[in-house]
């Protein structure tokens, strides 16, 4: 992010939408991510609102992650290689699958589902049962999406816009590791909601 704030590659990062109300009250409560980057995440002494410092519109964030600027500058994080990510995100479903079967009530083993993993990068987490039912992944990365294409998986580029094309209903939403990248919450969650029936059943990780 810092590089594509750098580079101004699409205008500049854009301040959250609740900062002119809470810029004076913010405590810093993490200043890098998981991969030990700088990711400024605050919460406002007043309300209670826990937000990213800075951030960026959709119609960059769609920019930012289109351009695969997100991985590692050198290209040598493994993770980011797509069969390694893939791998990776297929070692890592187990549990996710385990939950998804108990507490969900969902048979993945079983049952004929239509399941909408929304983010969901190259697919590896539903690799196991892909061949049982009909998987969509939705995503920003086109070589991600490609890579997925080439598992098997069907793949819809974009972001929320995109839910208002879907030809059926979910049985699963999948999200996973999505919604610190909303610009609205509110909006997101309306259009999950949208597109979700009473069966519907939600995963949000």
């Amino acid at each position: 992010m810092n590089t594509f704030y750098q580079t101004n590659k699409a205008g500049s990062l854009s301040n959250c939408q609740c900062i002119k109300y809470h810029q004076k009250r913010d405590k810093i409560i993490q200043t890098k991510d998981r991969h030990k980057k700088k990711f400024i995440i605050c919460v406002c002494k007043n309300c209670g609102l826990i937000r990213q410092q800075t951030m960026m519109t959709p119609q960059e964030t769609m920019i930012y992650y289109s351009s695969g600027e997100y991985r590692d500058d050198d290209g040598t994080n493994e993770m980011y290689n797509l069969h390694e990510f893939y791998k990776h995100q297929k070692k890592h479903a187990g549990q996710k699958i385990e939950f998804i079967n108990k507490h969900l009530k969902i048979d993945l083993e079983n049952e004929d589902l239509f399941i909408v993993d929304f983010g969901g990068g190259t697919g590896g987490v539903f690799d196991g049962v892909k061949n049982k039912h009909n998987v969509l992944i939705i995503d920003y990365d086109k070589n991600h999406l490609r890579y997925a294409e080439e598992q098997g998986f069907k793949t819809l580029y974009g972001g929320i816009d995109e839910l208002n094309n879907l030809q059926q209903t979910p049985d699963l939403l999948f999200l996973s590791h999505v919604f610190e990248h909303f610009y609205d919450l509110n909006d997101a969650i309306k259009a999950f909601k949208n597109i979700m029936l009473n069966n519907t059943k939600l995963y949000i990780e």
